[in-house]
């Protein structure tokens, strides 16, 4: 075999605490085949994952690796990974585990090289376009592979697990074996062949790389492998294959290195290759650390670990109740367990109990938490919220969020909301919940962040002046709210205006108008004196409205309950009186929130008296937001006859105005605009009437619509949002 090595567990470690130095373990039976050697593993989402690999059954040529798979270290099941793969290295991250697999032989060619898992039973290959790889890490947002040297091409890197880019190390020759990251700076630490250690950014690609050196490490030395625990890389270097010690040595990022302990191998240590000695440890400052190999004393083998409760330089000898005459190459720790496997076909674990530091071992006999119910993944539209919710299980439990594996500042309860969720919340969210007896992780639940709907240009106002008063000269303007397949409320501003209109220079203005807004014949809201309603002055104000004087007869309206349906907006005179006023629709959303899906007034009319000269009939409207809107616009005269209206203006011309520029008339309405007239609902105008219809393409901005006719009469106007 190419490589030589021993992966540690990067990444998820529970928290313990030892107050003694000795484990008890057990053999377990995990249904791995008979034959196969234990060669890495990882705890992540709550399951330890051990792989061990060996030729298939039957074969000499053909090799396979089986995942044994556990929750709680206890009961175990067994699978056989796909492609026939020598599984080299395992890594845990963003809800996936993932395996970086050897080819050999027939199979060299092979670039299907890592195989991820959301739970270590299920398992998909995944091209990288590289050769054989040795290990693979993740830092919540980057996953780096590792591995043969392919002319310096020997790294891989992805953003979700399932695309992979082949990247340079630059280091030409070496093979390498492992690596570790560091999830709260993204930074990855790759091991190499021949002892060299490189280090890269995940935030900036992991395309870029640089040798790390270890300080006083002379020629001949032997890294035995590397590992990232309690916010530091850790780094365990024999300096000859004969010394009776190893050393600890350990940088938070890979670049500072200071010594972190020595150990002292027992008489009789057997190992001289980079699989003799690995380290693990819990987040709490070394605790609970554990190396391991074997012992020989004339021809009795006894293999066994070596437990450091504290100081890194104290270690104890800690043997198994028996295994077979291998090197053991795995140990992870996780919810309160050790696991350890050999190079034969033999996995032992061991609870940590007594402990008695913060969110520490054994606690006494309490039980470690178990989580009953794992948060669901969701899916949400940019600005809405989301909240998951995790059921645990214990006594004394306290709670930690995870966002991609790394802590949520504050996420401490059981239930954790984003408010107004944005694209780069988006990942994979869990929870480790801590108690006197251990701590669980949930499985990862995953927040999918919907593309926001592209903006389009809406009507966003209409104003109408005409002369109102009662009866026939009431001024009406219709309404029709739409554009949304949910039902949602619509925020409109209502605005009736009289007395007001004489600081603008207009005459005969209505001293006192009377709003009404009506949903068929229902009346939905109604005002006489706007009142100085700190609502309608607020909402004018950001709409861009004039201001309406404190105490004036003006009439407004402001509120959100105008559902989707059609509505009419009527102006009338107190007591009988007439006068000029004017009668204006504000939607108050944000033009960037608009989308084809949200609420909007699809459809704006008014029906007044129109004249000419001083007495021609002006509507205004704004189109706001993105793009363009194409829109149908009418005026309608002797069309109203069908609906027993009399005196209306018998030939009227429709002109478009935008700003002082004519971008559009029409006199009499032709065939041509007979299908949008249709498509919007319209009402059918008889053929050959001197009707005006208008179709017009037109970008956010302020139009004007006049009507004119060389004669006086009532008159509708009309602007319908094409479909």
């Amino acid at each position: 075999m190419k490589y030589l090595k021993s992966l540690l567990l990067s990444g998820a470690l529970a928290t313990a605490s030892l107050s003694a130095q000795s484990l008890t373990w057990t053999q377990r039976t995990t249904g791995v085949a008979s034959g196969l050697q234990y060669e890495t593993g990882a705890y992540g989402a709550g399951k330890f994952v051990v792989l061990a690999y060996g030729y298939a059954a039957g074969s000499t040529t053909v090799f396979q690796t089986q995942a044994a798979v556990s929750s709680d270290g206890i009961a175990w099941t067994s699978n056989t990974l796909p492609t026939n793969p020598v599984g080299r290295g395992i890594g845990f991250g963003g809800g996936l585990f993932a395996v970086a697999c050897e080819r050999n032989g027939s199979d060299s060619g092979n670039t299907q090289n890592i195989l991820t898992s959301p739970d270590g039973v299920t398992w998909t290959a995944r091209a990288t376009g590289v050769g054989s790889l040795g290990g693979v890490a993740s830092s919540g947002t980057r996953w780096v592979a590792v591995g043969s040297q392919n002319g310096g091409q020997n790294a891989v890197t992805s953003t979700d697990g399932t695309t992979w880019t082949r990247v340079a190390i630059g280091n030409g020759s070496t093979d390498m074996l492992a690596i570790v990251a560091n999830p709260t700076l993204n930074i990855f630490l790759a091991w190499g062949n021949g002892g060299g250690l490189y280090l890269t950014n995940g935030s900036t690609g992991a395309t870029n790389w640089s040798r790390a050196i270890l300080p006083g490490t002379p020629a001949g030395s032997s890294i035995q492998t590397i590992s990232f625990v309690d916010g530091k890389f850790l780094v365990v270097v024999r300096d000859s294959f004969t010394a009776p010690t190893a050393r600890l040595l350990a940088s938070p990022d890979g670049t500072i290195w200071v010594p972190a302990g020595t150990i002292t191998l027992p008489t009789g240590f057997i190992g001289n290759g980079s699989k003799s000695l690995t380290a693990t440890a819990d987040p709490t400052g070394g605790n609970a650390t554990v190396a391991y190999g074997g012992v020989i004393t004339g021809n009795t083998f006894a293999p066994q670990v070596l437990v450091s409760s504290g100081a890194l330089s104290t270690w104890t000898p800690n043997a198994f109740g028996g295994g077979d005459f291998v090197e053991n190459r795995v140990v992870l720790y996780g919810n309160n367990l050790f696991v350890a496997a050999n190079s034969g076909t033999q996995l032992f674990t061991a609870p940590v109990t007594g402990g008695t530091s913060g969110g520490g071992g054994g606690g006494g006999g309490t039980a470690a938490p178990i989580v009953a119910t794992h948060p669901a993944s969701q899916a949400a539209s940019p600005g809405g919220s989301v909240t998951f919710t995790v059921t645990g299980t214990g006594t004394g439990l306290t709670y930690q969020w995870l966002f991609n594996n790394l802590a949520i500042a504050g996420a401490t309860n059981a239930s954790y909301t984003i408010a107004s969720v944005a694209a780069a919340n988006a990942g994979n969210y869990s929870v480790r919940l801590t108690n006197d007896g251990g701590t669980a992780t949930s499985n990862p639940a995953t927040l999918t962040v919907n593309a926001p709907a592209p903006g389009v240009a809406f009507l966003s106002n209409l104003s109408v002046r005409a002369r109102a008063g009662s009866g026939s000269e009431t001024l009406i303007v219709g309404i029709t709210v739409g554009g949304s397949s949910i039902a949602s409320a619509k925020s409109v501003l209502v605005r009736g205006v009289g007395p007001t209109l004489a600081t603008f220079g207009v005459t005969g203005v209505l001293a006192d108008p009377v709003l009404t807004v009506l949903s068929g014949t229902t009346t939905v809201a109604t005002n006489d004196d706007w009142g100085s309603d700190a609502n309608v002055a607020a909402t004018s104000a950001a709409v861009g409205a004039f201001a309406l004087p404190v105490g004036s007869r003006d009439s407004a309206l402001f509120g959100s309950g105008l559902g989707s349906g059609g509505y009419t907006v009527q102006l009338t005179g107190k007591a009988g009186a007439t006068g000029n006023a004017l009668i204006e629709l504000y939607d108050t959303a944000a033009a960037a929130s608009v989308t084809a899906n949200t609420t909007r007034f699809t459809n704006l009319s008014a029906r007044t008296f129109g004249g000419t000269g001083a007495d021609t009939l002006i509507v205004g409207f704004n189109v706001s937001g993105t793009g363009t809107q194409r829109l149908v616009i009418r005026a309608v005269g002797p069309g109203l006859a069908a609906f027993n209206v009399t005196g209306t203006m018998a030939d009227p011309k429709l002109e478009l105005y935008n700003g002082a520029a004519k971008i559009g008339e029409n006199d009499n309405w032709d065939a041509s605009t007979l299908a949008a007239q249709q498509s919007v609902g319209a009402f059918a105008l008889p053929n050959g009437s001197r009707d005006a219809v208008l179709v017009s393409t037109l970008s956010p901005g302020g139009y004007t619509v006049q009507v004119t006719g060389g004669t006086t009469g009532v008159t509708l106007v009309e602007v319908y949002e094409l479909p």
